[in-house]
């Protein structure tokens, strides 16, 4: 576990960065946190989650692509977790020239920020699964990327790749230490915008038709937020600092998105009938981590029940209703 640390947050009001933030703003382990994040307020992971009440975590309201922003910082950071990012399928699609410049411009600003810290900070990049293209069968760290050239949403996987090289340059020309972390389909509580899990279990619960896009067999591993912030943190505590790459994921748990919705109105006794759009949108069709390198060099090992974290977000999403 990371303690006594002084660690930034950026997008620390998104699902990932907030539950890292509740993660490591236990009072036990007596870490100072800083959340920097332009959406504070209203519907928020952050706000469900009630990260301003801890007592480690300050909140600070500001983009990473404004310096004036930056220079409210403080300049002693032991970690700089970078999970500030412009994502989602249809929202990086219609808004390409936004995704490239938060994502690049970004992630440069970030590390300009990590530059100039007193001390030589840990930075940990967030890059995406993506890179590894549309068939993502068990793909290494060490597998080339595969971006197609045709087709608007894959200027994201083009923007986190453009982001991990930008850590390798900073660790090369700074001396900062980092690394990066490729996340496959992580989902828990209090994830908004417009994600499969949090849908499919919403329609469900209402017993309204699910709508499945393409064939429905897209095959997805799903892994829940709890497990994957203990993995974040073995790479925080475990890694090299030199710019490795890490998929984490849970590849117990790889379903059709077809056999997921079943899965879903099985376990929820839903009426909801499923229906398969056969639309034509880009997609990727396999999307399965090969995590040995997590498991094996940072004793990384996902625990979490699929089935008990499925009805997890289902017991939050009723209270909702």
């Amino acid at each position: 576990m990371i303690k006594d640390s002084n660690i930034l947050i950026t997008g620390g009001h998104g699902f990932i960065g907030a539950h890292l933030a509740k993660h490591l703003g236990e009072d036990s382990l007596n870490n100072r946190i800083v959340i920097l994040d332009l959406h504070t307020t209203g519907r928020t992971t952050g706000i469900d989650l009630d990260i301003n009440s801890l007592k480690s975590v300050t909140t600070v309201n500001g983009s990473l692509l404004n310096e004036a922003d930056l220079n409210k910082l403080p300049n002693d950071f032991d970690y700089i977790i970078h999970a500030a990012g412009f994502l989602g399928i249809d929202k990086v699609a219609e808004m390409q020239l936004e995704t490239m410049k938060l994502n690049i411009d970004g992630t440069h600003n970030c590390l300009n920020l990590a530059a100039r810290q007193k001390k030589k900070p840990f930075v940990l990049i967030f890059s995406t699964s993506e890179i590894y293209g549309i068939h993502s069968d068990k793909a290494i760290e060490s597998d080339d990327a595969i971006i197609p050239t045709q087709g608007k949403r894959w200027c994201y996987a083009a923007s986190k790749l453009a982001a991990e090289y930008y850590l390798k340059a900073y660790i090369q020309e700074y001396s900062i230490k980092g690394a990066i972390v490729r996340p496959f389909n992580v989902f828990g509580p209090y994830r908004h915008g417009n994600n499969a899990m949090t849908k499919i279990i919403s329609l469900a619960i209402e017993n309204k038709p699910i709508s499945i896009s393409g064939d429905g067999k897209q095959v997805r591993a799903w892994c829940y937020i709890d497990d994957f912030c203990q993995g974040i943190t073995s790479i925080l505590k475990n890694s090299t600092g030199t710019g490795d790459a890490y998929n984490l994921g849970d590849p117990r748990n790889q379903i059709s998105m077809l056999d997921l919705a079943k899965l879903i109105t099985s376990l929820l006794g839903s009426n909801s009938k499923i229906i398969i759009s056969n639309s034509t949108i880009e997609d990727v069709l396999f999307r399965v981590p090969d995590i040995s390198k997590a498991v094996n060099l940072l004793g990384y090992k996902p625990k979490v029940v699929f089935n008990n974290a499925i009805m997890n977000v289902a017991k939050l999403l009723k209270k909702e209703s």
